[in-house]
């Protein structure tokens, strides 16, 4: 049986040092030279020295350029999937990159994203589809979809839990309750997931506890 493979992003090298049994991915957003900068990130090297084998969540041509000499993997977030620049410098740059849907793209989309990652070593990260304002739900479709086509998949727990921009005071508490992480482990292990990716800065202690539970 393939093992369990726990991805959690972290801000900081404090949050990886308590996710030490898991690979940390570091976000790039909050590295920058320059406020005004925005597409040029500063990304200490000192991290990657701490933890080789640790990855970069990248969002810009710039951003691949630095993280590829660096850092053992790529992200890609949700929210730029299908941005062709992004996809084709992140094909070249040599390193295994995790693609994340975005909850507004149609399952069967992914796959045109997949295409033009050609020749790259790519993971799809499942994090679930929007549900209205201020929820995720898991498609199966999406699972069976991307595996069928033999990529390999991940699912995102912390964006099904608790998506990003979604909290403000009417959103309902009970969609993100730890205890649907069973049912959404579960169903991914269904079509033979093995990678799980957790927030450490929005649900602290969960791949920890993941990557006890699972191991």
């Amino acid at each position: 049986m393939k093992p369990v493979e726990i991805l959690t992003v972290c801000r900081s090298g404090g949050e990886a040092e308590k996710c030490r049994e898991t690979l940390p991915i570091f976000d790039c957003f909050d590295w920058r030279v320059s406020a005004d900068s925005l597409a040029d990130p500063e990304m200490p090297e000192t991290l990657f020295t701490i933890f080789p084998a640790g990855g970069a969540v990248v969002a810009t041509m710039r951003q691949i350029e630095i993280a590829s000499q660096l850092a053992s993997f790529l992200y890609i977030p949700g929210e730029i999937c299908r941005q062709g620049d992004v996809l084709e410098a992140a094909a070249k740059s040599g390193r295994r990159v995790y693609l994340e849907r975005g909850p507004f793209l149609a399952p069967p989309d992914i796959l045109r994203a997949i295409d033009k990652l050609s020749g790259a070593d790519v993971v799809v990260v499942e994090a679930g589809s929007a549900f209205g304002y201020s929820d995720r739900v898991l498609d199966p479709r999406a699972l069976a979809l991307v595996r069928d086509s033999g990529t390999p998949v991940a699912l995102h727990l912390s964006e099904l839990l608790e998506p990003r921009g979604a909290r403000y005071r009417w959103r309902s508490q009970w969609s993100i309750d730890v205890r649907f992480v069973e049912a959404y482990v579960n169903a991914a292990k269904a079509f033979g997931v093995h990678t799980f990716v957790c927030d450490e800065f929005r649900h602290p202690g969960l791949s920890r506890d993941l990557a006890a539970t699972l191991s």
